[in-house]
């Protein structure tokens, strides 16, 4: 029994030593450097930024589009959202918004806000974090019946761009 008890006891010092040494999504992900920005990878004469991206419902189905160009300011804790387009495809009475965060230290979030299909596009919306900024998350969402945004299970996440992965838009 005590052979039993000390294996346990040290099986689940050994655990919890290594969940703290654990690598957090922080860590997993390297952080952006100032003045990079986002864009599409191996496309030639095609300006900086996402192209058209699809916003999904929670079924799946495709509801709308973005496009969105941001960059790193001048620290890594800056970022500046240089214009994002927001396009309703359906135009079933349900708006389509998209909720832009940056992600920064071991796995926080600041809201750059929310941002329903219209007319023209936004421009000019920064932020900046008490840590550096390792992504950008673009939330799908849907407005309908007074409900203002409701997230639909769907995101995007730019990150840095590493050969290894090939993920693209990518920050660059």
């Amino acid at each position: 029994m005590k052979t039993f008890l000390r294996t346990t006891v040290v099986g689940g010092v050994f655990v919890a030593v290594l969940a703290l040494l654990a690598p957090t999504a922080y860590a997993a992900l390297p952080t952006l450097k100032s003045g990079d920005y986002l864009q599409r990878r191996f496309l030639e004469n095609q300006p900086p930024g996402t192209g058209r991206m699809w916003v999904k419902n929670s079924s799946g189905q495709i509801i709308g589009s973005y496009e969105l160009w941001a960059e790193v300011g001048s620290t890594p804790r800056t970022m500046r959202m240089l214009t994002l387009c927001v396009h309703d495809e359906l135009a079933n009475g349900r708006g389509v918004v998209l909720r832009v965060m940056v992600k920064y230290g071991s796995n926080s979030s600041k809201d750059l806000g929310y941002f329903k299909d219209r007319a023209d596009c936004y421009s000019g919306v920064q932020v900046t974090t008490p840590s550096d900024i390792w992504a950008l998350d673009a939330d799908h969402g849907e407005a309908w019946a007074g409900i203002p945004y409701q997230y639909t299970g769907n995101y995007d996440r730019f990150g840095l761009w590493t050969p290894n992965t090939g993920l693209w838009p990518s920050f660059d």
